[in-house]
C-alpha cells in the first residue's frame, strides 16, 4: 500500500513537472513547486502568506531533490521508490512544522486519498 502511495506521488510529480516543463520549455523547479502549492491551497484552509512562502521553499527542495533521484536512478524503480519515500517523509516532517494541526491533517488527507 505504501509503495502505491509513492508511485502515486511520483506520477503526480512527473505529470506536473512535465506539464510545467512543456509550458516553459525548460525544467523549472520553482514553477513546479508553485503549481503543487497552488493545488494544496485549494484543499487546505487558512494558509497564510508566510506559510505559503515556507511551503514553497520546502516543495521546491522536494521537486529538485526528486528530479535528482530520477536522473541518478533512471531505470531502477526500486531505488527511485525508496529514495522518494525518504524525500516524501522528510517533506512531510518539514510541512508539519509549518502547518497547524488541522492544516497538517488536511495535508495528509490529500496524500492518503492519492493511495486509493
Amino acid at each position: 500500500m505504501k509503495t502505491f502511495k509513492y508511485l502515486a506521488i511520483a506520477s503526480l510529480f512527473f505529470i506536473t513537472f512535465n506539464v510545467s516543463a512543456q509550458q516553459t520549455q525548460q525544467r523549472d523547479p520553482l514553477k513546479t513547486a508553485q503549481s503543487h502549492i497552488d493545488r494544496l491551497k485549494k484543499y487546505i484552509t487558512g494558509i497564510t502568506s508566510d506559510q505559503e512562502s515556507t511551503m514553497l521553499g520546502i516543495e521546491r527542495w522536494f521537486v529538485s531533490s526528486a528530479q535528482d533521484v530520477f536522473d541518478a536512478n533512471a531505470g531502477n524503480s526500486d531505488a527511485i521508490i525508496s529514495k522518494l519515500k525518504q524525500l516524501s517523509d522528510e517533506r512531510d516532517t518539514k510541512m508539519q512544522t509549518v502547518l497547524s494541526t488541522d492544516q497538517y491533517a488536511q495535508y495528509m488527507k490529500i496524500y492518503s486519498e492519492a493511495e486509493k
